[in-house]
């Protein structure tokens, strides 16, 4: 969320920015249809659904292509509480940039890696 956090800043206070290298950080949670549809029904989903599910399915997604990164995952869930998680989620999948990218007025180095699914339209 850093990322996205510091994308906003610049956007709201871009007096206040001078420079921004965002590292795999999304402007937007609508890249396309199943993002519109899916996100919504994910953060709906994250209350009712078990945190070991909730962990599983996002250590899932995330190890990909990198499947040391399950276990990491999965400990980190085991350390947030239910609530928390469900805050978190929902703050995450509502930040939303697109449309206000040309307010941020600072020099920007997006860094995105080529298997990054938040950051690049699915092909």
């Amino acid at each position: 969320m850093g990322g996205h956090i510091s994308l906003q800043t610049a956007i709201n206070y871009p007096e206040r920015v001078k420079s921004l290298i965002l590292i795999g950080s999304p402007c937007s949670n609508t890249l396309n249809l199943y993002e519109k549809v899916f996100v919504p029904i994910n953060r709906f989903s994250s209350k009712m659904i078990s945190m070991e599910l909730s962990g599983k399915l996002q250590a899932k997604m995330l190890s990909k292509f990198n499947p040391e990164n399950f276990d990491y995952i999965m400990n980190a869930f085991s350390m947030i509480t239910k609530d928390n998680w469900v805050r978190i989620w929902d703050a995450v999948t509502r930040m939303e940039s697109r449309n206000d990218l040309h307010k941020a007025k600072c020099p920007t180095l997006l860094l995105t890696g080529d298997h990054d699914r938040m950051c690049h339209k699915p092909r």
